[in-house]
């Protein structure tokens, strides 16, 4: 899997990469990375490649620390006052 960020702020999850470039003809089609100008993101647009940040990970993350585990999947605790 991929998580691509730009600015430090995810904006997609991708199980694949797609490069995509754009043709004289003003046709976009696949391609690979070292020719691509852009990233698909979830099948609707395309994002530039520059500024982006594109990390590699597995999938199957094992973390045993539920704390670490919250973090990864974003959450944020919020502060309640006691009653």
């Amino acid at each position: 899997m991929y998580e691509i960020k730009k600015d430090g702020v995810r904006i997609s999850l991708e199980d694949e990469l797609r490069y995509v470039k754009t043709q004289p003809n003003g046709v976009t089609v696949y391609c690979g990375k070292e020719e691509a100008e852009a990233v698909e993101i979830n099948n609707s647009y395309n994002e530039p490649i520059e500024g982006l940040e594109i990390i590699e990970f597995n999938g199957a993350v094992q973390v045993t620390d539920m704390e670490a585990a919250l973090e990864r999947l974003g959450y944020e605790e919020e502060e309640h006052g006691q009653v």
